[in-house]
C-alpha cells in the first residue's frame, strides 16, 4: 500500500493522517509519503534541534527518502 499526503502524489490519500508509518520497526515522525511495497518512505528532515530545515532558495522544506521495510499501521483511536 502507498499513502501520500501529497495531493499531487499517486498514493495520495485525504485521511493518510489515519495511519502511522513506520520504518524497521521504528515510528515515522515527519512521513508524506510511505509505499510498503517500494520500501520507501519521504519524510521532511529536521536539524537536532527536532526544527524542519528549509532550502531557502526554492522556500520548501528539505525531504529526505528512506529506503528499508515500510509499514502502515491504522492508529487506535
Amino acid at each position: 500500500m502507498r499513502l501520500s499526503v501529497l495531493n499531487y502524489d499517486p498514493g495520495y490519500y485525504k485521511r493518510a493522517f489515519l495511519y502511522q508509518a513506520y520504518f524497521n520497526d521504528v515510528k515515522i515522525d515527519n512521513c508524506v509519503t510511505a509505499d510498503e511495497d517500494l520500501g520507501e518512505a519521504v519524510v521532511y528532515e529536521v536539524d537536532r534541534n527536532g526544527s524542519f530545515i528549509v532550502d531557502h532558495a526554492r522556500n520548501e522544506l528539505i525531504k529526505k527518502t528512506l529506503s528499508g521495510r515500510i509499514e502502515l499501521r491504522l492508529k487506535k483511536c
